[in-house]
């Protein structure tokens, strides 16, 4: 997983991921997939997002009331399921040195509040999600009428036209 982590980070220096949204997305989806029932960093990350909102930025959140919020035991999580932001060059969370009280770094407390946004990350969409988008574009467009100017804009649509006549 660390790795994966490294991976997604470089991705993202190098200018392959778009938003930093997507970077998190990534990394939770993918330490989602790992831990399979537990969902330990979706609930640990998630609970650092929510306590982090409350307060406002750069304000220090303590892993007990990270575990408080999101129902992580110790024998769980020694991190709270903060493990894969920590120690793995990922630049997300900021620690606070010589305690075990965590921030999320300000370049990065936007695009966590986006994914953690009530279905944000879903790995599958519904196809019905894209009906009607773009329907304002054929307003006042007769479909056959486009039909007709598209296939004769085709090479040997003529050819096809005079067979089916004949």
């Amino acid at each position: 997983m660390l790795g994966y982590v490294k991976h997604c980070w470089s991705a993202y220096l190098g200018g392959l991921l778009e938003l930093r949204s997507r970077y998190v997305r990534d990394v939770v989806l993918e330490a989602r997939r790992l831990q399979r029932d537990e969902d330990l960093v979706w609930r640990g990350t998630k609970a650092l997002v929510e306590l982090s909102s409350e307060r406002g930025t750069d304000q220090w959140i303590t892993i007990k009331e990270i575990r408080q919020r999101s129902g992580i035991t110790p024998k769980q999580s020694a991190t709270s399921g903060l493990w894969p932001w920590l120690g793995s060059g990922a630049e997300v969370i900021r620690k606070k040195e010589g305690t075990r009280a965590y921030c999320i770094h300000s370049d990065f407390r936007q695009a966590m509040e986006l994914v953690f946004r009530p279905s944000a990350i879903s790995p599958t969409r519904e196809i019905t999600e894209l009906q009607g988008l773009g329907k304002e574009i054929w307003e006042g467009i007769d479909p056959q009428e486009y039909v007709e100017r598209e296939r004769q804009s085709w090479s040997g649509y003529m050819t096809y036209k005079a067979k089916s006549l004949a």
